[in-house]
């Protein structure tokens, strides 16, 4: 888990997070850094963990009240990799509508996970 200072300023809080816990709070389980540090941005053939933070942390109902959020939600609670490959085209399409540039690993997100919405 390196820093790149070529990503989005919005995604920077992945890598300082994953620092700040390791110094302030000492926690070191590569599991968890790593849940941490994909929870925006996802990565190819993630665990569960870094599934339901990814998809926790896109879904959350405090400030996602939009409808777009409730397919990925509802999948959430039925088939992580299809919640997990909704959540990563959302991202990549609206990037996309945008013109903005995608971060390597939400493309390599969307390019693992996407067979399962061709399955369904």
């Amino acid at each position: 888990m390196e820093f790149d200072p070529n990503m989005s300023h919005k995604l920077w809080h992945s890598y300082y997070g994953v620092l700040f816990i390791k110094k302030e709070l000492n926690i070191t389980d590569p599991e968890v850094l790593s849940a941490i540090y994909y929870h925006t941005t996802g990565r190819a053939n993630m665990t569960n963990l870094e599934k339901l933070i990814y998809i926790s942390d896109f879904t959350e109902t405090n400030t996602r009240l939009h409808e777009v959020f409730t397919p990925i939600r509802e999948a959430s609670f039925k088939d992580l990799d299809k919640a997990v490959a909704l959540e990563a085209k959302f991202t990549v399409d609206s990037l996309n509508r945008l013109n903005v540039s995608i971060c390597k690993d939400t493309i390599d997100t969307y390019n693992y996970y996407k067979k399962y919405l061709e399955n369904n």
